[in-house]
């Protein structure tokens, strides 16, 4: 069903989730709303704990889960296969050696970068702040990083697997 945006007035496909929402709003404006609303959170912490205790009053109210799309992951997700499944799954992955150092690794950047040993920089590529990982050319120097934005960052995942 195409209606139009109640921000932008364009219009656009509207998806099974958004049939109950008082507010039509395109994807677009709901990225760009939520982009607004993490600056906000930042800045403010007071802000982000109120926003997080109403989320979860909404999610504590009757009938929050009945819709069927929560049927379907909870049905999926709690059964004693699915439990099972995901342990092994889990078991295996802690206990491959590339996976320790792998985590080990991030852990140590996430440290240093809290005590203040390194320092969160700029992406090498394009020079924003938003956004900033670490990414790790050898995970055997667990120190020795690159700060690349989400976007580049995923890109340079993407040359990576070509090469290889």
């Amino acid at each position: 069903m195409e209606i139009n945006c109640s921000k932008c007035k364009e219009l656009f496909v509207q998806r099974p989730w958004q049939l109950k929402a008082k507010h039509r709003v395109c994807r677009p404006c709901i990225n760009s709303q939520r982009r607004k609303d993490v600056k906000r959170w930042r800045k403010d912490p007071e802000y982000a704990k109120k926003i997080k205790d109403d989320a979860a009053r909404k999610r504590r109210e009757p009938g929050f889960y009945e819709t069927a799309a929560y049927a379907k992951i909870a049905a999926t997700r709690k059964t004693p296969e699915a439990r099972s499944k995901r342990n092994k799954r889990m078991r295996e992955r802690r206990a491959d050696p590339t996976f320790r150092l792998k985590e080990g690794a991030r852990g140590s950047v996430n440290r240093a970068i809290k005590n203040g040993t390194i320092t969160r920089k700029p992406c090498e590529v394009c020079g924003t702040s938003d956004r900033i990982e670490a990414h790790h050319d050898d995970y055997s120097k667990p120190l020795d990083v690159r700060f690349l934005c989400q976007k580049h960052h995923n890109q340079h995942h993407r040359t990576i697997g070509l090469q290889s």
